[in-house]
């Protein structure tokens, strides 16, 4: 349950803006107003930005292949490998990186 609800626009140079829904607990907040598979460097630091001051970000209404989810983990940084399931196998077979990432 949500006992608060702070909202902030983050604006990005020349775009629409995205709005950043706090979830009001210790973390997490609602990105809304972004394509994740179509950010450009502006849009993206807000992204980027609204998970450093967030720490955990959902943005909902996101259509992403395994590509797209590898390509904008990428943005943030190095991809862990992929976690091994108890049979041995990967999660995605043929993609052995993750869609967690180091920072």
């Amino acid at each position: 349950m949500v006992l608060g609800v702070e909202k902030e626009i983050a604006r990005d140079v020349g775009g629409e803006p995205i709005d950043v829904i706090a979830t009001g607990a210790a973390l997490g907040a609602e990105i809304r107003g972004v394509d994740l598979k179509n950010l450009d460097a502006s849009r993206f630091a807000a992204v980027k930005r609204a998970w450093h001051d967030h720490q955990v970000i959902l943005a909902r209404g996101q259509t992403l292949g395994d590509q797209d989810l590898i390509a904008f983990s990428r943005r943030f940084g190095d991809l862990d490998w992929a976690p091994v399931q108890e049979t041995g196998r990967r999660f995605v077979e043929g993609l052995p990186k993750s869609t967690s990432f180091q920072t």
